[in-house]
């Protein structure tokens, strides 16, 4: 007769290792980029290689996992931005950016970022252009709004705010919405308001 077999993991053990997994990757992702070495979040999880193939059987995996929750977030935000007044749409979504880089230094520019391919990212970014494009569709709609207004440029505008929340950390917040204001003055047209001559 054989020796026993060796009782596997318990589920609490599963449970337990899939969480410290995604924590550590989402700390490395923001901290170092997509191209970390497995073996380093394996390493920050206080687990075996092994254990995270076991869970994420590829990188695609794994980044999914990771940003799951605030693709999901952030698609939901789009959709309640498209129902708003053009104007305020485009500024809850430019200090949303804002807001999401303070709490989570790193992780807007991850989520925007074009060089990561997988199956959510790329209907993620599919979806954030469509969205992008319809609301600058409707902004064009509006007297005040510049003719030209398209959806790259909202992209870059929503780029730019976190870029200015990332650069400037213990005021982040309130010159990100200072920022929001001189981008939105930006899209209107030259006799909407702004000062003249």
């Amino acid at each position: 007769m054989g020796a026993p077999a060796m009782p596997g993991p318990s589920r609490r053990d599963v449970v337990r290792n899939r969480a410290r997994l995604l924590a550590a990757a989402r700390e490395l992702f923001v901290a170092e980029g997509f191209d970390v070495p497995a073996a380093a979040i394996a390493r920050r999880a206080h687990v075996g290689t092994a254990t995270l193939y076991r869970h994420f059987a590829t990188r695609s995996d794994l980044v999914d996992a990771v940003f799951d929750a605030e693709v999901r977030h952030c698609l939901a935000l789009l959709e309640a931005v498209e129902v708003d007044a053009p104007w305020d749409g485009v500024r809850r979504a430019l200090e949303a950016v804002a807001e999401l880089e303070v709490a989570a230094p790193g992780f807007a520019g991850s989520l925007l970022a074009e060089n990561r391919e997988t199956p959510l990212m790329t209907t993620f970014q599919r979806a954030v252009r469509t969205h992008l494009s319809t609301l600058a569709e409707r902004l064009r709609g509006e007297s005040d709004a510049r003719p030209d207004l398209g959806g790259s440029d909202l992209l870059l505008a929503l780029t730019a705010v976190r870029a200015v929340a990332v650069a400037d950390r213990p005021e982040a917040v309130r010159h990100a919405r200072r920022f929001v204001d001189l981008i939105i003055e930006g899209m209107r047209t030259s006799s909407a308001g702004g000062a003249s001559g």
